[in-house]
């Protein structure tokens, strides 16, 4: 094929080649490019354009945004509330134990727990206790959400709730 056959606008099948951008350069030769740019490449399995979906009113489809949404976030709460595992991941959880240990032992001067071999059901229960933790803190701090009359939990209700355990309230 001759790139000066095709005019501006011009539709090409392409039957060889699976995907449609094509680029221009590999049509025209050098000379010709500007002239090429506008070639449109078709597949040859495309028979024109996608049929469009029906279209209701306004109200309908922002509804229905509005409902997926909400769907969407109450099916991930109740898979999060019927899973009997944990939601941290094991490995960086691990990380994070083996980086307090070191912090521990630089405050306390010695070198000796650095490299001590943690057993599986240690750090298991380890970050059993953590999640524990981390939602006792979450579900108290809802209730300073909840007596501030609001539903979405804030960072200021953490720190109200910290404030609090830290004044023994």
């Amino acid at each position: 094929m001759k790139s000066s056959s095709f005019s501006d606008g011009e539709t090409l099948r392409i039957s060889s080649i699976p995907s449609i951008k094509v680029a221009a350069s590999l049509l025209c030769p050098s000379e010709e490019r500007d002239r090429c740019k506008r070639l449109k490449l078709v597949n040859v399995g495309q028979t024109g354009p996608a049929p469009q979906k029906s279209q209701g009113n306004a109200s309908e489809k922002s509804s229905k945004k509005r409902v997926n949404y909400h769907v969407k976030s109450l099916r991930e709460i109740r898979r999060a509330q019927k899973s009997v595992g944990l939601l941290i991941p094991r490995l960086p959880f691990m990380r994070v134990v083996k980086q307090i240990i070191a912090n521990l032992c630089s405050l306390m001067k010695t070198t000796s727990f650095i490299n001590v071999k943690w057993q599986t059901q240690a750090l298991l229960c380890l970050q059993e206790a953590a999640e524990d933790f981390a939602i006792d803190v979450m579900n108290d701090a809802y209730l300073c959400d909840a007596h501030s009359h609001r539903v979405t939990l804030m960072a200021k209700d953490y720190y109200i709730y910290m404030q609090l355990i830290d004044r023994g309230h």
